[in-house]
């Protein structure tokens, strides 16, 4: 297994429990290619510049309007969450450099 890799699973598992833990929200209810693992996944990855750019390279088709209607429906708690849930993953793990607060 590769360190990316390694990585890569650490992050999805920590969004995943991440959006889990926030519960079901009315804002998130209906069908839509923009849910909190998406707009989550899409931000981190985002290497800064314009939001078409950011999306078009993503492969998502949707407006930056959209994301940023989305992103606003996000408690920030969730990111923190996610964050946290890596962190904890990665001390476990022992496997990528530690960064303590």
């Amino acid at each position: 297994m590769t360190f990316a890799y390694t990585i890569n699973a650490a992050l999805n598992y920590a969004i995943r429990t991440a959006v889990a833990q926030c519960g079901k929200s009315r804002n998130f209810s209906r069908k839509s290619s923009l849910t909190r693992e998406t707009i989550i996944r899409l931000l981190i990855g985002a290497e800064g510049g314009s939001l078409d750019k950011i999306l078009h390279t993503a492969g998502i088709e949707v407006t930056a309007s959209a994301v940023t209607q989305r992103r606003a429906q996000i408690d920030p708690a969730v990111f923190r969450s996610a964050f946290l849930a890596l962190m904890k993953t990665a001390r476990a793990a022992r496997s990528f450099v530690t960064i303590t607060f």
